[in-house]
């Protein structure tokens, strides 16, 4: 199953940043990583290193050729550019500028403008992919609330309550949920596959491949847990990995 795969990718992922960023700080190359701090932080400039900023309220237009990890209670990615993207905060907001990877974590989390080049992999509340938001990979969603609009250039991989896809999708798309709509903006270059409760499929909607309904799997003694619990307490455990990690290193 899609959701137990990503759930183990997205740990490892974060686990080996963390062993990564543990080996960094360990060696004398970690004298070369920028670290900011602060209430209201605006970063800018080229860098060449890591980076690492936390803040109150946070904006990101710098020019870096690493990775840049950031948290705080709300960051604007605004101009920005990053090798790969590691956003954690209440509300995040990718408004322009560019990074070839980001995974983000929050509430209420927002992609308006700029691209990702090749995956992204978003956990929270609410989420919300712009028209003006490219995305040239895969996209791994788990929500509450899910929108895309936006150019997904590969697979979309989605795991919420309410599930809207209203822009084009250049491969796949497989949803997990309660409620599925297909607007009349989507495009499905390959198959949609789904398990919901309910779905709207627009008339105007296109799907170039197969439509699969899958079944709902059959009961057990305990009740299993729904694949949006399933998906949320993956990436949430995900992210505690990731914050005591990063408690560790501090």
């Amino acid at each position: 199953m899609f959701l137990s795969s990503h759930r183990a990718r997205l740990s490892r992922l974060i686990s080996v940043l963390t062993a990564l960023a543990a080996l960094a700080a360990a060696s004398p190359a970690a004298q070369a990583v920028e670290f900011r701090t602060g209430e209201q932080v605006t970063i800018d400039g080229s860098f060449d290193d890591m980076l690492f900023v936390s803040a109150d309220q946070l904006r990101l237009a710098q020019d870096s050729d690493d990775d840049v990890f950031a948290a705080a209670e709300s960051i604007r990615f605004d101009g920005g550019r990053a090798l790969n993207l590691f956003m954690a905060a209440g509300a995040p907001t990718f408004a322009a500028g560019e990074a070839r990877d980001a995974l983000v974590l929050g509430q209420d989390i927002r992609f308006d403008g700029g691209r990702i080049v090749d995956d992204l992999f978003v956990a929270g509340r609410n989420l919300s992919i712009g028209r003006d938001f490219p995305l040239g990979g895969t996209a791994f969603l788990a929500g509450q609330s899910i929108v895309t609009e936006g150019a997904i250039g590969g697979d979309l991989r989605t795991a919420g309550e309410t599930v809207r896809i209203d822009g084009p999708v250049g491969g796949d798309a497989v949803v997990y949920g309660r409620r599925l709509e297909v607007g009349p903006g989507a495009r499905i270059d390959g198959d949609l596959t789904y398990e919901v409760d309910d779905v709207s499929i627009s008339p105007e909607a296109v799907i170039l491949g197969r439509t699969v309904v899958q079944q709902p799997r059959e009961p057990k003694t305990k009740e299993p847990a729904s694949p949006v619990a399933d998906a949320l307490g993956g990436l949430l455990w995900s992210l505690v990995v990731g914050v005591v990690g990063g408690a560790l290193l501090t």
